[in-house]
């Protein structure tokens, strides 16, 4: 891939006594002349830090993120092996006729895709996954850093912007 522009955040929080550090940025890809919203989930303990001079932080890699619903980032995280989450979501199927006719589903998508029901749609997301109240806001708030950086897109090619 090719080199990181300025467009990227970091939020950083406390959960379960570990810092949970997420970096999300978009990403030049000058051969192809796109751009990647991608990043790391980072999970710290200070108390192992404190311990051992070869403790390294977990990290979570999160790719592809500019085209994601907040059920993707879940699943993303939870094929990592994020905080030991290991329900998995039933597939989604946004594009088959089956979506089409299912109220149910097509109701869920608008819900994921309202910008102002967000804080619903991942709370839904974490109760059918089984996560408990803190694991939720810790997914709420990388959901909503990605999707602040989604509208922050760059307008630049990707080539000129790798090239100069």
């Amino acid at each position: 891939m090719g080199k990181l522009i300025d467009l990227s955040d970091i939020v950083t929080f406390q959960l379960d006594d570990k810092t949970i550090t997420a970096n999300i940025g978009w990403e030049a890809d000058e051969k192809r002349d796109s751009w990647e919203l991608c990043g790391s989930v980072a999970i710290s303990d200070a108390e192992k830090a404190l311990y051992s001079k070869w403790y390294r932080p977990d990290y979570y890699e999160l790719q592809h993120l500019e085209s994601v619903w907040p059920e993707d980032i879940y699943r993303q995280l939870q094929q990592e092996g994020f905080l030991g989450w290991k329900k998995e979501l039933p597939s989604s199927n946004r594009g088959g006729w089956g979506a089409f006719y299912s109220n149910t589903r097509a109701a869920k998508n608008a819900q994921q895709a309202d910008k102002n029901r967000l804080q619903e749609a991942v709370s839904a997301i974490g109760v059918s996954a089984g996560l408990c109240k803190s694991h939720i806001e810790a997914l709420v708030r990388i959901v909503q850093l990605i999707n602040e950086l989604k509208e922050k897109r760059p307008t630049v090619s990707a080539r000129e912007h790798y090239f100069g």
